[in-house]
């Protein structure tokens, strides 16, 4: 027969790991910005021509769009979501992707960037994801920018698809540029199917639940070493 005591300290350790769970589930993603419709969804025919317009045009088109975070503080970022079209027949399509703030995009200081390529041809548009590095801490009332640019080096044929249902410009800035109107310019139009994603950072005081259970689970071997005290 299994001692009482064993069984008691079964049950602690059974709350304890429930309150560990419970703990973890506060640092579950969340989405702080988002142009995309129900599942995921996105205008999978249309999309805005990132790089050259066509082989043998190359006049870097590039888009940037932004966000101002309203959410509260002690979130970090965690992942970035573009719908992106794969190659033109005989191109490639080579993306480099930049994530900045500052509430003028032209003097934003960078967070975070990556390159993605692929020499896929079919006319495809996926949501690729892009991770963040650990420790980037979202700021309230900061503006965010996503910046989507086609390699300067190599002719690269690509494209970001709109918003579906559309997302108009006014929720967000759209600015655009390319070689042939080289400034940075407001754009009325759509803004482009994008997610931002973050985490939640570790509480340092328990949720009101958290502490129910840690008391449930603490307050039964407490009463017993007061009655050992007592003996």
């Amino acid at each position: 027969m299994r001692h009482p005591f064993l069984r008691h300290r079964a049950r602690v350790l059974s709350a304890l790991a429930a309150a560990a769970l419970l703990s973890t589930s506060l640092r579950a993603q969340t989405t702080i910005r988002t142009t995309l419709g129900p599942g995921e969804s996105f205008d999978p025919g249309t999309s805005y021509t990132i790089g050259a317009d066509a082989a043998g045009l190359n006049l870097n088109r590039e888009l940037a769009t932004s966000f101002t975070y309203a959410g509260p503080s002690g979130f970090e970022l965690f992942d970035l979501g573009l719908a992106l079209r794969n190659a033109l027949p005989g191109t490639s399509a080579l993306y480099t992707i930049r994530f900045t703030q500052g509430s003028d995009f032209e003097t934003s200081s960078e967070l975070q960037s990556w390159s993605f390529g692929t020499s896929l041809t079919s006319p495809t548009i996926t949501l690729q994801r892009f991770d963040f590095g650990a420790g980037i801490a979202l700021v309230s009332g900061a503006t965010y920018w996503v910046h989507v640019a086609g390699n300067v080096f190599l002719e690269s044929v690509g494209g970001w698809a709109l918003s579906s249902p559309v997302v108009p410009s006014t929720a967000g800035q759209l600015l655009r540029r390319s070689d042939d109107a080289p400034d940075w310019a407001d754009w009325d139009s759509p803004l482009p199917a994008y997610e931002v994603r973050a985490t939640g950072t570790p509480v340092t005081v328990p949720e009101p639940a958290l502490a129910s259970l840690l008391l449930v689970a603490v307050a039964p071997l407490a009463w017993r070493a007061r009655r050992r005290a007592q003996i």
